[in-house]
């Protein structure tokens, strides 16, 4: 049987029960019962392949755009946030600083506690400075 026969099968089988492609994916990975764990792995696996798939299909990269860009807002703003706390040590309370204060950071230790505190928004920050030509080498000096 052709993969087409199959797929109408299947979206046929997910009529007959009441769900669309999404509801099955929603309860599929909310559930706890065992023998749902195998399809849970493997599509838990190929997320990556089908998000690129989603992103390179013209009717839906708009909205996998749109998407991806508020999930890494929300990381990063979370891990700013993270960072913020007195447990990683350089930090100050922006409204009392003085200059002298700010200029005391060491930048290695500010740049190992970014690493360490908000690694994607360290990825972020070092893949846009990788995309100045002049400032490439940033990287590898880190």
């Amino acid at each position: 049987m052709s993969a087409s026969h199959h797929i109408s099968n299947i979206i046929r089988c997910m009529n007959e029960n009441g769900l669309s492609p999404a509801g099955f994916i929603q309860q599929l990975l909310n559930s706890k019962e065992p023998p749902h764990r195998t399809a849970w792995e493997s599509l838990f696996h190929h997320v990556p392949g089908v998000c690129e798939a989603f992103y390179k299909c013209t009717e839906t990269k708009q909205v996998v755009v749109a998407w991806s860009i508020s999930v890494a807002k929300h990381t990063m703003c979370q891990e700013v946030e993270e960072l913020t706390h007195e447990k990683y040590g350089p930090h100050f309370k922006v409204k009392s600083t003085t200059a002298e204060q700010q200029e005391g950071f060491m930048m290695n230790k500010i740049t190992t506690t970014i690493q360490n505190g908000g690694p994607y928004l360290w990825e972020v920050v070092m893949a846009l400075l990788n995309s100045i030509p002049d400032c490439r080498q940033v990287n590898q000096a880190s």
